[in-house]
């Protein structure tokens, strides 16, 4: 079947005050169960806030797709890459493309090719050149590694494949 499509122009609002979610964006259009917000997007929940050039929800799979120089943040972190995937229902967010999560309070950074994360769980997982960084006044530690599996609220990392550390004091 055709189905049937409905396309928004100007400065388009969404909002759902059950899940308590707000979408902001220049235009958007509906084709089925899937929402295409396009151009300075703004996306807000109870828990996060996401900007980015494009998200793509989709109703059915629950899955909402961010493109184009996305930042998530929430209260405790920052999260940029070229893309990133959130699952609401699961908590579930996979990050790809210039990867790049970042502690707020503290100046510790994780960059990598895909982050995986789960807030709830408090659990993660980071592949392809991984590079973690912790800045401690005038002491860095830089550890470099395939891949890293890390408990943030604990500060457990485990580092896997080739991994190279390097400690620094600057004066």
């Amino acid at each position: 079947g055709g189905g049937s499509s409905r396309t928004y122009a100007g400065r388009v609002a969404f909002k759902d005050s059950v899940k308590a979610l707000q979408i902001w964006a220049d235009s958007a259009y509906v084709q089925g169960t899937t929402y295409i917000f396009v151009a300075n997007l703004v996306f807000q929940d109870s828990t996060r806030k996401v900007r980015a050039r494009k998200l793509t929800y989709d109703n059915g799979a629950r899955v909402g797709k961010f493109e184009g120089n996305v930042l998530l943040e929430d209260e405790q972190r920052a999260l940029f890459a070229q893309h990133i995937h959130v699952w609401p229902d699961s908590d579930k967010v996979l990050a790809s493309g210039e990867v790049v999560l970042s502690v707020l309070d503290e100046d510790r950074h994780i960059r990598a090719d895909e982050l995986t994360y789960r807030a709830t769980l408090n659990f993660g997982t980071a592949v392809g050149n991984v590079v973690a960084s912790k800045k401690n006044g005038t002491d860095s530690l830089t550890i470099e590694a395939d891949s890293l599996r890390f408990v943030p609220d604990e500060e457990t990392f485990d580092f896997f494949g080739n991994t190279v550390v390097s400690q620094r004091r600057t004066s």
